[in-house]
């Protein structure tokens, strides 16, 4: 390559999560490593509490937050007033909102974004899972729709879990999102099968695995010595969008209880907590804590701060297995070195696990609490082969999630 900068904007990033912020780092790791002289910006939902917590990166808005609006409430009386021309402009004189023109009267932070976006060479929908039904899309097709029509800058989809997909009217739109895109790198094969359903199969989709495990050379740990469980690190989430989520805590209580009595002891960390403004599972291991017995209690111990990333590895080292719902949890404890069951809300999970060969240390939160305690009892009986199977695991998924990026050298060279 030659020694020109090559502009890569990495979009819909939520870092302030810790398992999106293992995404982003592995991204920006892997771009490094494959790119020459890149200039990387990253947009994300929140660049004023992501800024304050994850440093080093250069963020700011995604487009659709920023775009016509006022996300930073600057001088809102002059907002108002231009967002007025601009509506007159555009009904009365034909002169769209994204002419540019019209975008000269938006706020400092839209001319910014505007121009970030105008300058790529290649643009990221960043890794992770975000393009489903249950939080829907639009947005993300309002920039996706925006960096391909307007500005036609390449695009591609990039390390992600996508569907499931059930509401039918949306399918045109999803089909040309994933139409638009350079590429799509599926990071589990279940994810293939929910674009089958929407019947969009093309040859520019490929299935390599999660953009965490790029970290491998930099932050694993080797796998703990010991032949026993003592310590088992935890996490538990709330999933307000189907009615099982109401059982969670009753059956979170219950597998605790079911732990303790057997000895082990318990803490609590999440990649989602510590943070004021976001999701903090810190919340609702505490209400567990709550249910338990007083003398149960004693051998509970929630960590409500967040942590940095290479803190979060090493707590997760010095326990000897983990079991929770955040994925990235599970993941980022492959990379500590110690055993990881998953307790899947989405079928990303599974998809994931499955790649990995660990189809048997996962399950569905839906599932009864004997089922709970069977998965975990199995789990913890298999510790020692688990955990010599760990360092080939996670080796193999970085060299196939390392396709993604010379992929993305490739279509570098050839731009």
């Amino acid at each position: 390559m030659s020694g020109k900068k090559k502009n890569i904007v990495i979009i819909n990033t939520v870092p302030v999560n810790g398992g999106d912020e293992a995404l982003l780092m592995g991204t920006l790791q892997g771009i490094k490593d494959h790119v020459s002289n890149p200039q990387i910006n990253v947009l994300c939902r929140d660049p004023i509490l992501t800024r304050g917590n994850v440093k080093g990166v250069s963020f700011d808005w995604d487009w659709e937050l920023v775009h016509r609006r006022n996300p930073e409430r600057k001088s809102q009386s002059l907002f108002t007033i231009k967002k007025r021309i601009r509506a007159f402009l555009d009904k009365k004189l034909n002169v769209p909102f994204l002419n540019k023109y019209s975008v000269m009267l938006g706020t400092m932070a839209e001319r910014r974004v505007y121009s970030i976006l105008k300058n790529a060479d290649l643009i990221l929908s960043g890794a992770g899972s975000y393009l489903n039904d249950f939080y829907g899309y639009a947005g993300r097709m309002e920039t996706l729709r925006f960096i391909d029509k307007r500005l036609k800058k390449p695009y591609i989809i990039f390390g992600q879990s996508v569907g499931p997909f059930w509401k039918q009217e949306g399918f045109p739109d999803l089909k040309e999102l994933f139409e638009g895109s350079r590429f799509i790198h599926l990071r589990e094969a279940v994810s293939l099968d929910h674009l089958k359903e929407i019947d969009f199969a093309k040859d520019h989709v490929q299935v390599t695995n999660d953009v965490a495990f790029y970290l491998v050379p930099s932050h694993a740990l080797a796998p703990k010595g010991g032949d026993s469980v003592k310590n088992i690190i935890l996490n538990f989430r709330e999933w307000p969008y189907q009615p099982e989520n109401e059982k969670n805590l009753e059956k979170a209580t219950a597998l605790c209880s079911f732990l303790i009595n057997q000895g082990y002891q318990l803490t609590f960390l999440s990649t989602c907590q510590g943070i004021k403004g976001y999701i903090d599972d810190s919340l609702f291991a505490n209400k567990i804590v709550a249910e338990l017995d007083e003398t149960q209690r004693e051998s509970c111990h929630v960590i409500e701060r967040k942590l940095s990333l290479r803190d979060f590895i090493k707590v997760l080292g010095e326990q000897d297995v983990y079991i929770g719902m955040r994925l990235h949890g599970a993941i980022l404890s492959l990379l500590a070195g110690i055993p990881a069951l998953n307790i899947g809300y989405e079928d990303k999970s599974k998809g994931v696990f499955s790649e990995l060969g660990l189809d048997p240390y996962t399950f569905r939160y839906e599932n009864n609490i004997e089922d709970w305690k069977q998965e975990t009892t199995q789990f913890i009986s298999d510790y020692n082969s688990y955990k010599g199977r760990i360092e080939d695991i996670r080796n193999k998924a970085f060299e196939k999630v390392t396709e993604n990026f010379k992929f993305l050298e490739k279509t570098l060279n050839e731009s």
